[in-house]
This record gives structure tokens, sequence and C-alpha cells, in this order.
């Protein structure tokens, strides 16, 4: 009983020493794929078909309801983008019910205007709107708004 215990201890310590054991799943930037795209044009993309932020690990992105998610997903496959794991949207009962999933829905395309006015860029191209809006005011920094970030510049 003491080496089947022993032997059972072993491999579950052992097990997280695997590459992908207890990994936080990646960010959504790199989740998707587009033949000669960047990082920064997967970002940019994203955030032009309405993502929060690049990453979706944010609160605002987990807020959004199962149709705008899709949404999003489906706006970056119109574009020529790719899921890595190639989940078939709209294929699932759970998502066909979903309005953007409907028979003739309009799926958004990608808008410049909604990448530089989303909140993930005003936040960090902006100084007066990063200390009147960010959740840690003391965290916005004059010099960064010297160079933002790629993914929000026009």
């Amino acid at each position: 009983m003491r080496n089947l215990f022993f032997l059972a201890s072993i491999g579950i310590l052992t097990s997280g020493c695997s590459e992908k054991m207890f990994q936080p799943p990646p960010p959504d930037f790199l989740e998707w794929i587009a033949p000669n795209s960047s990082i920064v044009d997967v970002k940019k993309k994203l955030l032009e078909c309405g993502m929060p932020e690049p990453s979706g690990k944010s609160r605002a992105y987990q807020q959004l309801d199962r149709n705008a998610q899709v949404s999003i997903s489906l706006c970056m496959v119109h574009a020529g983008f790719r899921d890595k794991d190639e989940y078939p949207l709209c294929k699932y009962e759970k998502d066909r019910v979903l309005p953007v999933c409907a028979s003739g829905a309009e799926i958004p395309t990608p808008d410049i205007h909604r990448r530089l006015n989303s909140e993930y860029c005003k936040t960090s191209t902006n100084y007066q709107y990063c200390k009147l809006n960010a959740r840690h005011p003391d965290a916005c920094d004059l010099e960064n708004y010297n160079n933002p970030r790629p993914e929000c510049l026009p």
C-alpha cells in the first residue's frame, strides 16, 4: 500500500515537469494565423474585430456574451485568419442558436477606427485618458506615450 502511494505521488509530482501540463492557455493573439502575418498584424485585426484587448485575458473580454465572442472569431475568419485549434464556429448546438450564427446574420468587418478608439489603445496612447480611466492611474507613465504599442499605431 505504501509503495502504491509512493508511486502515485511520484507520478503526480513529475507530471508537472511535462511541457504542457499545468500551463495557462496561450494568449488569443497566438491562436490566430494567416499567411504572411506577424503577431502585430494579428493583434491589430483582433482589435479591429472588436476584441477589448488582444490577449483575451481581460475582464472586459470575459464579460462579453457568447454571441459577441463568436462574432469576433467570425470577423477574424472573414478577414483571412484561422484559429490554430480550428474550432468549428456555429457548428455546436450551443452556438447554432446565437444570432450571429443565424442564416444571413451580419458578420462584423475589421474597422481601423474600432482599433484606434478602443479602450486598450486609448489607455496606452493618451496620458490624460489613462489617468482618468485606468484601474491603476499610478501606472500611467508619461514616457510610455512617446512609444505606444505597435498595434495601436495607425
